[in-house]
């Protein structure tokens, strides 16, 4: 079973509700580093883990948040986009193909008639 750490603070207690930053993978070094929980903010801020996803650090500003979740969320609608015009296009292109479609048919009468 893994090694659950939870932050402590100056004490040893257990502080719960700290951001978590998780651990990555430096591209340019191939160095692990591990995840790490930010520390309480003594201003009584919100600290978030800030970053990217080969740098991350603990900061009190929450436009400064990871990107991660929405580059994620702009990659699902890219690939939803795209699929989407893809299966246009081949129902479009069937459509003119295939004997049995209305489209079919109008092209045809429309080219004999």
């Amino acid at each position: 079973m893994a090694n659950l750490q939870l932050p402590l603070n100056q004490d040893h207690e257990v502080v719960l509700g700290s951001e978590y930053c998780s651990g990555y993978k430096d591209p340019i070094s191939n160095e692990w580093h591990t995840g790490f929980y930010c520390p309480a903010s003594d201003e009584s801020e919100n600290v978030f883990c800030c970053g990217s996803s080969f740098r991350k650090y603990c900061c009190t500003k929450k436009d400064k948040v990871l990107q991660s979740e929405i580059q994620d969320l702009t990659i699902l609608i890219g690939i939803i986009v795209g699929a989407s015009a893809a299966i246009m296009i081949i129902t479009l292109v069937s459509c003119f193909c295939c004997s049995c479609c209305i489209l079919y048919k109008k092209r045809n009468s429309s080219s004999n008639g």
